[in-house]
């Protein structure tokens, strides 16, 4: 791509060409050196800057990875056993022993494959990355990922009223076990799609298109338990047949931010148990407590979620961020972290936005805590509630959601008249996101985006390069899925939003092949670690060629690993590597995947910059 994106360095640099040395696929550390922990990360905030996500070693970091579903509990089939059109249990199998070198054969009558890592405890390049190995992680690595972020869901965790599952918590920790092996950080994310699977699937007035029974299907309704739900007699009617417009969706939203207490059929108020309050907000939490509980030692969890895409319910949209949910954020951030401010509120409280939560002794001050807007800033790429900060604490990400031209008001209107005019464009939703991220004081990262496949040369395209210019990490939606019933891979792949192609045979295989386009945009060279400040990037999926600006480094000596700029390259990295400026060229590392690893040493604080390219020199 030549000179950099015109930041109009001048750069002085030398062509160096380094064979390729062996070495494991890791951020730092020595070649050659079994797996370690991985190391801690945390948000800086640096004076007059935009908050930044970094490790130890003070370098910023950029994560790039996937949303690994197929541990959500959203199973949801008309033809099911029960009442509403949902069965009572989890599709996939919860307890850990059953995915132990093995993986349950693929179904179609759910739309998420699950998910495995048949070869669990091999050394990290010992297991396959090849399509139906059955190893998950294994392929990520293999396509440079390096976080995923990874779907659970409150119904599971909580099962019975203040009853938390151990099962569910160890199967959690079993992919958390994997990731590591891979070196892959993983965010937890509690997440929800339109409260919960548990809704009726018929309607008391049924007038299509104005009114009718929401369309559930796997992927779209999860989230709280059954005796959860609140809809104090709210019919399940929704207008234009939309999740999002069901009355009984919505109260029982309602009736979660203002922590109201769950009851039996007789009125009675349901046991606290393990729940630090009676309130629905308190069960929540202490579904969190049990997860910090467990994972508050461990670096592979890079931190959690807080709730997917929430919803306001029947509150005023223009009041709901900074009344209930952001109150609500700080609330899960006390009960963890012991961070209190505020005035102190005694659990199952009606809470308002001065209260502060009391602290569950987790004492959990190093983990990440993602924090997302209202749901509707996916119809607008831009926040619909004021942005302020809301917490003490500072590890806090701002991981809004990118579908910009896939659920944006554009999209309904015919003929896509609108979408000419709005969203302005894909780098839009970047630079509201940005601007929220700063009011927030909280770092950014973009928890979901995606697109169908027969999108990825528009969509995919611009929106990996929109964040690319943002420097922005995110995670895909999603890994895999499968194809329906009946359905040819003809017929299926197009509309696939996964990086898998799903399997269309009648007993299918854990995954077929990749998606030639998803592999095109998606395994990407970019800079995992810089040392000194990331002016800018770009990587050319057309040609393989890289180039990074940064600058304000210290001096680094050469070898050490840990303080070293990194960037990932897919492939093998056949060009010459150019490291320009203030900077010098450490190694490049050849993975047995064939993916490569780019060390660089600045040499003080004037400015650096690293060109890759997948073609050799002429000559």
């Amino acid at each position: 791509m030549g000179v950099f994106l015109g930041l109009g360095l001048l750069w002085v640099g030398s062509l160096l060409s380094v064979p390729a040395q062996a070495g494991p696929a890791r951020t730092g550390g020595s070649p050659g050196a079994p797996a370690a922990a991985m190391p801690w990360l945390s948000v800086s905030h640096p004076a007059g800057g935009q908050a930044q996500i970094v490790d130890p070693y003070g370098r910023s970091v950029i994560l790039r990875g996937v949303n690994l579903v197929g541990l959500e509990d959203d199973y949801y089939t008309t033809s099911a056993v029960g009442t509403g059109g949902y069965s009572a249990a989890p599709f996939w199998p919860v307890d850990p022993a059953r995915y132990q070198g093995r993986c349950p054969a693929n179904s179609h009558d759910i739309s998420e494959p699950p998910v495995c890592e048949v070869q669990a405890g091999r050394p990290e390049y010992a297991q396959s990355s090849a399509p139906g190995s059955g190893d998950d992680l294994a392929q990520m690595r293999a396509l440079g990922f390096d976080v995923i972020r990874l779907p659970v869901n409150w119904s599971q965790l909580e099962p019975s009223p203040g009853h938390y599952s151990s099962t569910y918590i160890d199967r959690i920790a079993q992919v958390v076990g994997w990731a590591a092996q891979q070196n892959i950080y993983v965010i937890i994310d509690m997440h929800e799609d339109n409260y919960s699977r548990f809704t009726p699937a018929s309607a008391p007035v049924s007038a299509p298109p104005v009114v009718s029974a929401s369309q559930e299907s796997g992927g779209h309704a999860d989230g709280a338990p059954p005796w959860a739900v609140m809809s104090q007699g709210a019919p399940a009617e929704a207008l234009a047949g939309q999740s999002v417009f069901n009355a009984y969706v919505e109260t029982a939203f309602t009736n979660f931010w203002l922590n109201r207490t769950p009851t039996n059929a007789a009125g009675q108020a349901l046991p606290a148990g393990q729940a630090p309050g009676t309130g629905l907000q308190d069960h929540y939490i202490g579904a969190m407590v049990q997860l910090a509980k467990r994972f508050v030692n461990d670096p592979t969890v890079v931190g959690y979620d807080v709730m997917n895409e929430p919803l306001p319910g029947f509150l005023a949209p223009g009041l709901f961020d900074q009344n209930y949910l952001y109150p609500f954020y700080a609330r899960v951030i006390e009960a963890l972290t012991g961070t209190v401010q505020g005035i102190p509120c005694p659990a199952s409280s009606s809470y308002t936005a001065g209260c502060s939560y009391p602290d569950q002794g987790v004492d959990d001050r190093r983990h990440l805590f993602f924090v997302e807007p209202m749901a509707a800033r996916n119809l607008t790429d831009a926040a619909v509630g004021a942005s302020a900060p809301f917490t003490a604490y500072p590890n806090i990400v701002y991981a809004p959601h990118a579908y910009t031209h896939v659920f944006t008001v554009d999209t309904d209107v015919p003929g896509g008249a609108a979408s000419a005019v709005y969203p302005t464009s894909y780098n839009q939703a970047m630079q509201t996101a940005s601007l929220e991220a700063r009011a927030l004081g909280a770092a950014l990262f973009i928890g979901e985006y995606g697109n169908s496949a027969d999108q990825d040369g528009t969509i995919l395209a611009q929106e990996t390069a929109a964040q690319q210019t943002a420097m922005v990490g995110s995670t895909l939606w999603a890994w895999k899925g499968n194809c329906g019933s009946g359905q040819t891979a003809a017929e299926c792949e197009p509309g696939l939003w996964s990086v898998y192609q799903g399997d269309p045979s009648a007993t299918p295989a854990q995954n077929l092949g990749l998606i030639a386009t998803r592999v095109t945009y998606l395994d990407r060279a970019w800079p995992r670690a810089t040392a000194g400040t990331l002016q800018g990037y770009a990587y050319d999926p057309s040609t393989g060629a890289f180039s990074m600006s940064a600058s304000g480094a210290g001096a680094v000596r050469r070898g050490d690993r840990d303080h070293e700029t990194v960037v990932y390259a897919p492939g093998p990295l056949a060009g010459p590597v150019v490291v320009t400026g203030a900077a010098r060229l450490d190694a490049v590392i050849a993975e047995p995947d064939g993916t490569r690893l780019v060390y660089v040493a600045p040499t003080g604080p004037a400015g650096y910059g690293v060109e890759l390219s997948s073609r050799p020199a002429a000559g």
